[in-house]
């Protein structure tokens, strides 16, 4: 999905976050490409990893499986890379679509350096690698505790939202995503099927799904829920309106069925949901 961004905005945030937390903090699209970071390059060491040692596909599939856990799981996933530093990343949305990722890491939780080195040095012996001449690079490794990084882990989940509230990063959409999206609004009180919308732009079954491909890289059928479970959650946070009334004004008839696609979608029922975010 092509994305557009605000580059100089997105810097001058990105560098903030470093400054309060001396943490790297890195953006990428939905297809693991990165956008742009703070600082520019890598740290020494993961720099070393990358390129003295040859490991850089280890370091794109460990960014892939953080991706794949906290899109599976919308929380932010906090972990060790393969090189047993700390990271953690967090999933970019817009109407519930995956935009991208947001990392932020290249610590360590060890403080006392000698226990550091030692440590990353029999983590990198099982790999047949002799880590004593890059010493001054693994104790050069930021130290953060627990508390430090969990911290900033919630600076970062509030960053991201208003990223994506404020446009900074957003689809790039073409007329026919506009058009969708438009027609969803106006009828989420009323079942959608693909054919209304086959009917609606004058497109055949085969075209509209070729084009939802390109522009959603999901089916037109999950995107309509998508944007109609979006429209629940906000509806939920107001105590005026009943769990059913919700279900009603984005298209469910049925409570149970609504119940359930909503657990599907969000990972909570309806009234967990309201519950969690009272």
């Amino acid at each position: 999905m092509e994305l557009k961004f605000d580059k100089e905005q997105l810097l001058l945030y990105l560098k903030s976050f470093y400054t309060l937390t001396h943490m790297r903090i890195v953006l990428f699209d939905n297809q693991s490409k990165e956008i742009c970071s703070y600082p520019e390059e890598d740290s020494p060491f993961c720099k070393i990893v990358q390129n003295g040692l040859c490991l850089k596909e280890k370091c794109m599939e460990s960014n892939r499986l953080s991706f794949a856990e906290c899109k599976k799981n919308s929380r932010i996933a906090i972990y060790h890379c393969h090189a047993s530093l700390v990271e953690a990343t967090a999933v970019l949305k817009n109407r519930g679509v995956v935009l991208g990722y947001v990392m932020i890491g290249q610590s360590s939780d060890i403080k006392d350096k000698d226990e550091r080195f030692q440590t990353m040095k029999k983590f990198f012996a099982q790999r047949n690698i002799d880590m004593e001449k890059y010493k001054k690079e693994i104790q050069a490794i930021r130290y953060k505790n627990d508390e430090q990084f969990k911290s900033a882990a919630l600076i970062l989940e509030a960053l991201i939202n208003y990223l994506s509230q404020e446009n900074y990063i957003s689809m790039n959409k073409n007329q026919f995503v506009q058009e969708i999206n438009e027609y969803i609004e106006r009828h989420l009180a009323k079942k959608i099927e693909v054919d209304d919308l086959c009917k609606r732009f004058g497109y055949g079954r085969t075209k509209l799904y070729e084009l939802a491909n390109m522009s959603l890289h999901m089916s037109v059928s999950r995107y309509i829920n998508l944007i109609k479970m979006e429209k629940a959650k906000t509806l939920l946070l107001d105590n005026r309106f009943k769990i059913v009334d919700v279900a009603d004004m984005v298209g469910y008839s049925d409570l149970n069925y609504f119940s359930k696609a909503f657990k599907k979608m969000i990972g909570f029922t309806p009234s967990d949901y309201r519950k969690k975010n009272a």
